[in-house]
């Protein structure tokens, strides 16, 4: 596809592509990162959990790799891994290993990947295949995703990413707000809210300029959508728990 290419010209323009979270709500939630988790359960046929088993995680992207094992109750967690596509790894003594492929992560997920281990040798791979979608079952959040494809194809007037947040549910955009230099940028509500309740963080980091309102420089302009891979509007923040490492 278009986009696939533009994004992935070159090794250079990968690893330099900035992942971008946008809050929209007062209270920052220290779990919003630029990143992604993978968690879950080991289990055998008979569903006893499983503790012991090797999980391995490898971005097909960038080649990373991480590495974990299951605990006394069976469960696993990955966390703070860079978005991307990922395969992963299941594997204990004494069963077939399990793999999951083709696991896309956008920012911000919390996939939850289950394994059911079967008797067999450790060279013996029980492969699941294709792109399943991922049911949000560990936060209560509520947004939208502005992905890859987005970005990278939608016209956008000035290159302006954040023109992209209008496309989420819940948000209105407020115009004719004068012309001084404390009024640049896009100003909206999401879902009634005050127009100074957003929050923008950019890998982490606040960006909300002195009006408290946008991201915009004083000249009205934001980085440009080169920079951006993807970024993700929250609306409501219910459930959302402290980041877990």
């Amino acid at each position: 596809m278009a986009y696939e290419k533009r994004e992935f010209s070159s090794m250079c323009l990968r690893a330099m592509a900035f992942s971008l979270l946008l809050l929209t709500m007062g209270e920052i939630a220290m779990s919003q990162l630029p990143t992604a988790t993978i968690l879950g359960t080991i289990k055998d046929s008979t569903g006893a959990v499983v503790p012991g088993a090797a999980i391995t995680a490898r971005n097909r992207e960038i080649g990373l790799t991480r590495v974990s094992a299951s605990t006394a109750d069976g469960s696993y967690r990955l966390s703070a891994l860079p978005v991307g596509t990922y395969e992963v790894r299941a594997e204990r003594s004494g069963f077939r290993a399990g793999v999951r492929s083709a696991l896309t992560l956008t920012i911000s997920d919390e996939a939850a990947v289950n394994f059911t281990l079967e008797p067999g040798g450790v060279d013996q791979t029980v492969t699941v295949t294709g792109e399943l979608p991922l049911v949000n079952t560990t936060s209560g959040a509520l947004g939208g995703l502005a992905d890859a494809r987005r970005v990278a194809e939608l016209p956008l007037n000035g290159r302006n990413f954040m023109d992209l947040v209008l496309l989420q549910p819940g948000i209105t955009q407020h115009k004719n707000l004068g012309a001084g230099s404390s009024t640049v940028g896009l100003w909206f509500s999401s879902n009634g809210s005050p127009l100074m309740s957003n929050n923008y963080l950019l890998d982490g980091t606040i960006t909300t300029n002195l009006t408290n309102a946008t991201s915009a420089a004083q000249d009205g302009s934001t980085l440009g959508v080169e920079g951006i891979r993807e970024f993700r509007v929250f609306t409501n923040f219910a459930g959302v728990s402290p980041l877990r490492r």
